[in-house]
């Protein structure tokens, strides 16, 4: 479950408040040019100046180490190093327990660690902050939907209308309905995480998914659908390997390419289904 690369990194507005602005306006550079790599997917780049970083961290202000350990948790998240990201999303939380985006990232942390009651009350104490923080929703969502509780995530939504349609709480939406096999209700969820500048990672895989879910549906009760190359069976299927498509040329754009193998595997399934067999094997290859 990947969430927003942009809305994961730091932006600084939430760090700690309770000191003078900082003069080592270099270090703040610093961390907003790895701020920008982390952006464009340059992921271990922006880790290395990171850690650098994180070695000078005796000369630098609370705010900028705040920012440097919630950087390096993001980095190593989407690097899928789930040990290393819980490190450092708790040490930016020790330095301001308050912030929203500490508060999030700790609902991460122990998502990452199937810790669902913990990250229900962490992402509660972030919304508590920021009642409109889209991870910390997000989060909260995912939580109660690991503790089966339904009711609770329709509450919510009563409550707070404009999650309905966020990117990110979509995709958690989306993965929900897929759980379920309720495939169409799944798809209208990932279609609203394609909204450009999102930068929501995973909804084209989702979409496809769902898309690909509506196929089978069909095939139970008319099996014959494929042979007879039925116009919506064949249209839903060119729609999923679209979606499949765009899903592996955004991983593509990330130099770790995380879920890579899964989404070119998600690819070949359709590919085989649509008859193009030699693309099919080529993507398995």
């Amino acid at each position: 479950h990947v969430a927003s690369r942009e809305a994961l990194i730091a932006q600084g507005e939430n760090g700690p408040r309770v000191e003078a602005p900082s003069a080592s306006s270099d270090a703040t550079k610093r961390i907003d040019a790895a701020k920008s790599l982390f952006e464009k997917g340059h992921l271990r780049a922006s880790l290395e100046l990171l850690e650098v970083l994180e070695s000078e961290a005796g000369k630098l202000s609370q705010t900028e180490v705040f920012r440097v350990f919630t950087n390096l948790g993001c980095c190593h998240y989407l690097l899928d190093h789930s040990d290393r990201a819980a490190e450092y999303f708790a040490k930016a939380f020790q330095i301001n327990p308050q912030s929203p985006k500490a508060l999030s990232n700790m609902a991460l942390s122990k998502l990452l660690l199937q810790e669902w009651a913990e990250a229900e009350q962490y992402a509660r104490n972030a919304l508590a902050q920021d009642s409109k923080h889209p991870q910390a929703m997000a989060f909260l969502i995912r939580s109660l939907a690991e503790q089966g509780n339904d009711r609770g995530i329709a509450d919510l939504l009563k409550e707070h209308s404009w999650a309905a349609d966020d990117p990110n709480t979509c995709l958690y939406l989306g993965e929900q309905e897929l759980t379920k096999r309720r495939f169409h209700e799944a798809e209208l969820h990932y279609r609203k995480t394609l909204i450009p500048g999102s930068g929501v990672l995973g909804g084209y895989r989702g979409l496809s998914q769902a898309l690909l879910g509506q196929v089978e549906i069909i095939l139970q009760t008319d099996p014959n659908a494929l042979v007879r190359k039925d116009a919506n069976v064949m249209g839903l299927l060119a729609d999923a390997e679209l979606a499949a498509s765009t899903d592996i040329h955004e991983r593509q754009k990330i130099d770790a390419r995380p879920g890579l193998a899964d989404a070119f595997a998600l690819r070949a399934t359709l590919l085989r289904l649509m008859g193009k067999y030699d693309l099919a094997i080529l993507d398995c290859d």
